[in-house]
């Protein structure tokens, strides 16, 4: 898998249709329409979004309310004139819409999309349980053995795992680079994850697969140090005002 993230205009969320289709215009025959998304945050606040879907990607051309469902696609902008002045309106064009009705079954889904007749308690022992925005703030289950490459990036901002990213790689090695516009860029992963699963996911990797994470430890501890030393405040909210001078030891005397 050659994935280049920085560049995509990329986007993945799940949420609830909380209205009706609107006719928004018509190329070469197929219709298009305008609906809204209301896509939860963490704070249990929710975003409404607005939606522009082909009439192909609807069942039996329709989206009923209340329907919970993941929608891939990308960031579109226009401009609408009205009450004698141009507004800029964000929407998302569907490319995909996956319903999730029965998102609550035994049955797991493969890359969160396709049904398979896989049950928890079938996987095997290398499967961790992670919980990530990379994976639409959804429980999913990652492979923890075969692993040939692992990359980290993090940002020094008053959040210790938030915006910081580790990169898995099962057959290739990834690669760090410029891109055109002088961005960083990273390559040929096979998935990533942010958030508070890094270290979980980061020690089962090291206790399934033949690899050294001396790197990638190296720069988890650059990061805290300098969360612990810049951002204060956030440091003694996140534990409570202990004073932790190894993060990989606290996560081992309290990952669960």
């Amino acid at each position: 898998m050659d994935t280049v993230y920085s560049e995509n205009n990329h986007i993945i969320m799940v949420g609830k249709v909380t209205s009706d289709k609107r006719f928004s215009h018509e190329i070469y025959g197929e219709k298009f329409y305008i609906f809204d998304l209301s896509v939860p945050r963490l704070s249990g606040n929710s975003d409404i979004i607005p939606i522009t879907i082909s009439e192909r990607l609807m069942v039996n051309g329709e989206l009923p309310i209340g329907t919970k469902i993941t929608v891939e696609g990308q960031f579109r902008s226009y401009n609408s004139y009205g009450e004698g002045k141009n507004k800029l309106v964000l929407t998302v064009f569907a490319k995909n819409v996956t319903l999730l009705e029965d998102q609550e079954n035994e049955f797991l889904y493969s890359e969160g999309k396709y049904i398979t007749k896989i049950k928890e308690i079938d996987l095997p022992k290398d499967y961790i349980k992670i919980r990530s925005r990379t994976i639409w703030y959804l429980t999913g289950y990652l492979r923890t053995s075969g692993v040939k490459d692992l990359y980290y990036t993090y940002i020094k901002e008053n959040h210790l795992f938030k915006d910081d990213y580790l990169y898995i790689s099962y057959d290739k090695k990834i690669e760090g680079i410029k891109g055109k516009y002088g961005n960083d860029e990273v390559r040929n992963f096979d998935f990533f994850i942010c958030g508070r699963d890094i270290i979980k996911v980061l020690f089962a990797i090291e206790k399934n697969s033949d690899i050294d994470t001396t790197e990638i430890r190296n720069k988890i501890k650059e990061k805290f140090e300098w969360w612990k030393e810049n951002e204060q405040e956030d440091y003694k909210r996140s534990f409570g005002g202990k004073k932790i001078d190894d993060i990989f030891e606290y996560y081992e005397k309290n990952i669960k």
